[in-house]
């Protein structure tokens, strides 16, 4: 009976809601903020849980079989172990360990104590909060009562006492409120009602806890059948009366608890109409792969070559290493090759493109250019895998990458090292082809040039007291381990400069002489 009777307290129905009126109510009346607690006794709300039914047989009432001081101490350790159970799973093991070995009155009491007061700052709980009282309801209908009651108490008394509790407090107690009504232990309508309490004088924290109460359970009463029609009226007028706030961040709160509800409406830009062809050459480069190269090759093949729209279309493609998959960028320089075969022309525009990018992000020096360079340049050594170009292409653009703008403050400042991890990557694809004849004695003395280059940046790191990056290091050496085993990247600038004046010289003799010797022939 007297289950019956807190059951009828808190079982506001939606169509007592009363909304008229909300727009004409004058913001500073505080009189009429409780009416949706009609006919709400505080006598009532007491549960009598010392009333048990005299029928229920003594069978099923089991005996304790464990002492009081060891059920505190499970209780407390159960109450200290809850707030980090923060998935499904744990919080239903939790709610069936505290109905089978916790099930007491003092206990219910303390769990409900527990979830009030604790852990105010923890507003992610309050959904597993939620399910744990709604598991446990069916066995035990007042903790779901004596919670439900005490946080709608708290609310009715933070709406009243505009200024004496902490704002953060408040916001709690409204999502606590929202998730126990979309967990079906508070009704909807009271849900509606306490919406309605704060849209009615609306100002100052009442609307932090009406953006909390839409955001968190806005979106569950709009798409309810029966709670659609009152929450829609709600909405609408709390959107009339936010043109009367003044403080930005609280306009951004209600255009965000609203847009939360009702998303705006998502205007699909009209594709523009693509030539299909142009979309078949797309998809055949897009999605090469191993299995699918001979299938591509035979159908671009037969592309019409002759038409320079399709044409052009189709060199954009092949110039754009993106395109296809990482894994894939050695099977388009393949593609690129066996088209050179039958129109040389195709390997010679894809190539020029290639060092075109690679120049631009030289000159420009934007870190938003630095993945494209990266994968420009592992497409350059592919296609000299794949004889498309020749070595003095390669050595060219390793000169390049070393010389060009060197430790300028705009191009090449002390402390960027993209460009030896450029080199790297282009000497790891293709370094390992020069190991004989005069390309061996190129790479050798373009290693010179560049761990002085190397060394070059790791003093101005010293100079400044900074530490040279590991990763950095540590990917030269592999590129060195990978070309080059028998040659050791020089301890100190003075010897890497030493190693290059030697070069110098051996070639300044050589110039010299094929000069005189020209000069007497």
């Amino acid at each position: 009976e007297s289950e019956r009777r807190t059951l009828d307290l808190v079982g506001g129905r939606i169509e007592d809601v009363d909304l008229s009126g909300l727009d004409a109510i004058v913001e500073e009346a505080e009189d009429e903020g409780d009416d949706h607690s009609e006919g709400v006794d505080d006598e009532e709300t007491k549960v009598d849980l010392n009333e048990m039914d005299p029928s229920l047989p003594v069978s099923h009432i089991e005996t304790p079989k464990i002492s009081g001081q060891d059920l505190k101490l499970m209780m407390l350790a159960f109450m200290e172990q809850l707030p980090w159970l923060i998935n499904r799973d744990l919080i239903d093991k939790a709610a069936l360990d505290f109905v089978t070995n916790l099930n007491t009155r003092n206990n219910r009491k303390k769990l409900c104590q527990m979830m009030l007061e604790q852990y105010r700052n923890r507003l992610d709980l309050l959904p597993f909060y939620g399910r744990l009282v709604a598991t446990l309801e069916p066995v035990m209908p007042d903790l779901a009562l004596e919670l439900s009651h005490a946080l709608l108490q708290q609310f009715r008394a933070a709406v009243q006492n505009k200024k004496k509790q902490r704002v953060d407090w408040k916001i709690r107690c409204a999502r606590f409120i929202s998730e126990l009504v979309k967990f079906g232990i508070i009704p909807k309508g009271e849900g509606l009602s306490c919406l309605r309490m704060v849209l009615f004088d609306f100002r100052g924290h009442n609307i932090d806890m009406c953006c909390a109460i839409v955001d968190a359970m806005g979106q569950f009463l709009y798409r309810s059948t029966d709670s659609h029609g009152k929450m829609k009226i709600l909405l609408g007028v709390m959107m009339k009366k936010r043109d009367r706030v003044s403080d930005p961040r609280q306009q951004m709160l209600i255009d965000n608890a609203f847009y939360t509800c009702i998303p705006p409406p998502v205007e699909e830009k009209p594709k523009s109409a693509s030539d299909p062809f142009q979309d078949f050459i797309r998809y055949l480069i897009s999605n090469l792969s191993r299995y699918r190269m001979e299938i591509t090759i035979r159908c671009l093949r037969k592309l019409d070559w002759s038409d320079p729209v399709y044409a052009n279309y189709a060199v954009q493609c092949l110039s754009n290493p993106s395109l296809p998959r990482y894994n894939n960028v050695p099977y388009l320089a393949s593609l690129i090759a066996a088209l050179s075969s039958c129109h040389d022309w195709i390997g010679i525009r894809v190539l020029d493109q290639t060092l075109e990018d690679i120049r631009i992000a030289l000159e420009v020096n934007s870190p938003s250019l630095h993945q494209s360079t990266v994968l420009s340049v592992i497409f350059l050594g592919q296609l000299y895998n794949y004889s498309v170009c020749d070595s003095p292409v390669i050595f060219k653009t390793l000169y390049q990458l070393i010389t060009f703008g060197a430790f300028d403050p705009l191009l090449d400042d002390w402390n960027d090292l993209t460009r030896i991890g450029l080199v790297c990557e282009l000497l790891l694809v293709c370094g390992e082809y020069f190991n004989v004849g005069s390309a061996k004695k190129k790479l050798d003395c373009f290693l010179a040039y560049f761990y002085r280059y190397l060394l070059a940046k790791e003093e101005a790191f010293k100079a400044r007291d900074i530490v040279f990056p590991k990763n950095v290091r540590f990917r030269v050496e592999e590129m060195n381990d990978y070309v080059r085993k028998d040659i050791k990247i020089p301890e100190s600038f003075d010897e890497a400069q030493r190693i290059v004046d030697g070069i110098q010289q051996q070639y300044g003799k050589m110039v010299l002489f094929l000069l005189i010797s020209k000069n007497t022939g």
